[in-house]
């Protein structure tokens, strides 16, 4: 009683007070009510527009990505195959080898002669730097010669890092194809790396590798662009290091985030990433969205899933706060209203219908803010060239921008409400709803985060192919809704038809062009060409026969093991093998067999385009023969003969030059190295520039050292052809040893004729002397002989 009795003052209202109060109560219930439907309305709306766009942008940002990927793999692949490539291969190795340096003069001349023609490759790519490896794993050449030049990707310092990774990919162990690294830091670029390398080839051997550095600014563009991310959103890119999720790419918030920003894989911030970057491995689904926090510790509304080409794992977030902030101003404004309703309960009367017209205002600001959000979504989709769609889990089209209308002939908003199937081709319609049943009740699904190509068909009943990257995704309320982008590919396909009828016009080549099936290898046609060369009629039907019947044994052993399978792998092989001619005779050809796949990449039809040899071989068995009649000669010959490079290693010596130089077979001569010792070095400095000078000695006499230091006096012929000379030694030490003896006797003799003449010229004047002193005792005798007369 006393209870019921608090509350009898009420009753003594008046009526209009008591009709007031109810009223304001009324109308502030109504308020709250309508506030709150309202912002629930509003809050799913935006979730649900703002999860679509952001799948849109992750699908939309993974494709580009994969064809960046694919584009560079492409491009590696071309560059390898050019012409020039091998030549300038070749000359670098044999630079390189022959000191294992990368710095000898031979080393650095090759550099200066193809250095411009390498770094124009690397200039017109895009590329930050384009080397060159060699089987072995040394990096022989690269346009910045930075610090990992000459070592090995083996067992040197780097031999860890991406670039050897994708050179072991590429070709230096296990499958031989175009190969793309992950991004990581690369220390002689001093920065993140990523490379992409194919293989260099000669008649089917990995001969080198060509890896090329991508450009970092052209990885970091994969994530900058935030077109329909608002102010807040950002894509993020990360891949798994060990127990670490890496970034690989600056974010919008932090520009210094890539390498630097990492995150344990156990943490809940990393968890989008790394489930992503799981994906891209192979371990698990690779895609997901919700509500979550971010590195900076914000709330936001993300999406993820895996780009498999770089094995990273990519993220599509926007801030919580931006998402909802329409509804969150709506619910300030409400709670400000309904205080207003309660301090103004006395003059409610006409004041609440205008508060309640403010508050369905205010609703309708936040349906104008969802409309605007959903124009920002549809503007998005409208300049999107390829068709999106968006459906329920019953298939029900529920969203598909202008280009799947016009891709697939329907009239502007025509397809929605339309069940997916009917851009599936009617044969195609009960396996694609099975495949959807199986993922609702299984979640698996071969379509989801993958590229396949599939068949689109129109409203008219025309097919064309198309691919396909399909995501799914799953409301708050639980409701299931995916997302389809199609690509249009009739144009790639009718580029690939064209090259085929191409191939078919070679009937009237001179040349042997075939084609057979790769399945059972019986053969589809041979051109008039092919069919002369195997002693064919031209009427006479092919199709009966197989590969084998038109090959001897050898051949068809040589297709079986090891043609066929390199142009399945490779998709061409090149060579030499033969044609069997009907009556037996066999028939030698330079060989190029090219694999033809279809779209899924099963071998359909072998190709080949063969060239008829035989004057060629017969012209090199011609040659052999001189060439062995030569070696023949010049090994039984009695002078030395040798050829030699400019540097003066040996390449040929015969038996009689060994023996002049007292080694015991040309073998251990060649095997010791340069056989030129000379007694002085500028002896050879000035018979390799003079030789150089004119490219042809004869006569030439040279004082060089045997074996044993013996000196050996020789009489030279020598021809210069490029970097090697060659020519005869005729042994003259005996002859010089006699010239010298002669000289030797010679100057003796004039010494004695000399010593001769001076005894001649003593006696001459002892002669004179004696005869004068004759004369004298004569005349004295005379003069005695008078004086006694005299006296007589």
């Amino acid at each position: 009683m006393r209870r019921f009795t608090r509350w009898l003052p009420l009753l003594n209202l008046t009526l209009t007070i008591k009709l007031a109060t109810w009223f304001a109560l009324i109308a502030a219930v109504a308020t709250a009510v309508v506030g709150y439907l309202a912002l629930a309305a509003g809050e799913r709306l935006l979730r649900e527009h703002q999860v679509q766009a952001l799948w849109i942008v992750a699908e939309t940002r993974a494709q580009r990505i994969e064809a960046f990927a694919t584009e560079r793999q492409r491009d590696a692949t071309a560059t390898a195959k050019a012409s020039m490539l091998l030549d300038v291969w070749d000359k670098l190795e044999a630079a390189f080898h022959s000191q294992m340096s990368v710095t000898s003069p031979e080393y650095l001349a090759i550099d200066r002669q193809v250095r411009a023609y390498l770094t124009d490759h690397r200039d017109i790519g895009g590329y930050a730097d384009l080397m060159l490896i060699c089987p072995a794993g040394h990096l022989i050449w690269s346009v910045t010669r930075g610090a990992d030049l000459g070592s090995s990707y083996k067992e040197g310092p780097y031999k860890d890092s991406e670039a050897a990774k994708v050179f072991e990919q590429a070709g230096g162990f296990g499958e031989v194809k175009a190969a793309l690294s992950g991004v990581a830091y690369y220390p002689p670029a001093k920065e993140p790396a990523a490379f992409v390398a194919a293989p260099i080839l000669r008649k089917g051997e990995v001969v080198a590798v060509l890896a090329l550095r991508l450009a970092k600014e052209e990885i970091y563009a994969l994530a900058r662009d935030y077109v329909g991310l608002g102010q807040t959103g950002e894509v993020v890119l990360g891949s798994l290091k060990e127990d670490q999720v890496v970034f690989v790419t600056p974010t919008r918030h932090d520009p210094d985030a890539a390498f630097r920003r990492r995150l344990a894989r156990e943490d809940p911030v990393a968890r989008p990433l790394a489930e992503a970057a799981r994906g891209a491995a192979g371990q698990g689904q690779g895609q997901g969205q919700g509500i979550v926090a971010d590195y900076r510790g914000v709330p936001v509304l993300a999406v993820w899933r895996s780009v498999p080409s770089f094995g990273w794992g990519l993220v599509v977030k926007m801030d919580e706060a931006e998402v909802l902030a329409p509804l969150v101003r709506l619910r300030g404004a409400l709670l400000a209203g309904l205080g207003l309703l309660s301090v103004a309960a006395g003059v409610v009367g006409w004041r609440s219908g205008r508060k309640m017209d403010d508050a369905m205002a205010r609703v309708l600001e936040a349906k104008a803010k969802a409309e605007e959000a959903e124009a920002q979504i549809n503007g998005l989709l409208s300049a999107a060239p390829d068709a999106v769609f968006g459906a329920d889990e019953a298939g029900t089209i529920l969203m598909a921008n202008e280009a799947a209308h016009r891709m697939f002939g329907w009239q502007a908003g025509s397809l929605v409400g339309q069940n997916i199937t009917v851009i599936v081709p009617p044969d195609d319609r009960e396996a694609h709803r099975a495949g959807l049943r199986r993922y609702l009740e299984t979640g698996e699904s071969r379509l989801i985060g993958t590229v396949i190509e599939v068949i689109g068909y129109r409203l008219d009943g025309t097919t064309f192919p198309c691919e396909l990257s399909m995501a799914a995704m799953t409301l708050p309320d639980g409701r299931r809704r995916f997302i389809g982008v199609h690509r249009d590919v009739t144009e790639r396909k009718k580029a690939e038809e064209t090259r085929i009828r191409l191939v078919q016009h070679l009937d009237a080549s001179p040349d042997f062009v075939g084609f057979a099936d790769a399945a059972d290898t019986h053969i589809l046609y041979v051109n008039r060409a092919g069919r002369a060369m195997c002693g064919l009629g031209e009427d006479e039907d092919v199709t009966t026969m197989k590969i084998a019947d038109v090959h001897p044994a050898w051949t068809n052993k040589l297709l079986e093991e090891t043609i066929l399978p390199t142009a399945i792998r490779e998709g061409v092989w090149q060579g030499e093998c033969a044609f069997l001619h009907r009556d037996g005779h066999e028939i030698p050809v330079l060989m190029v067999l090219v694999a033809h796949k279809s779209a899924g990449g099963a071998v359909e039809v072998f190709s080949t385009t063969s060239r008829d040899i035989t004057e060629r071989k017969q012209s090199e068995q011609a040659l052999r023969h001189s060439e062995e009649r030569y070696r023949h000669l010049s090994d039984n010959a009695l002078v030395g003969v040798y050829q030699s490079t400019i540097g003066g290693k040996l390449l040929y010596v015969n038996r009689a030059l060994a023996a002049m130089f007292e080694y015991d077979s040309p073998e251990e001569l060649i095997a010791a190295g340069a056989w030129a010792r000379y007694e002085r070095v500028e002896d050879r400095l000035a018979f390799v520039e003079a030789l150089k000078q004119s490219g042809r000695f004869e006569n030439y006499e040279l004082r060089l050292l045997t074996k044993t230091g013996k000196p050996l006096w020789v009489l030279l012929n020598a021809t210069l052809q490029d970097d090697t000379f060659s020519g005869m030694l005729v042994d003259i030490t005996a002859r010089k040893e006699a010239e010298a003896a002669f000289h030797k006797a010679h100057e003796e003799l004039q010494a004695t004729m000399r010593e001769l003449q001076e005894r001649v010229d003593e006696l001459e004047r002892f002669r004179k002397a004696t005869v004068q002193r004759e004369f004298r005792i004569k005349e004295l005798k005379d003069e005695i002989e008078r004086l006694k007369k005299r006296e007589e």
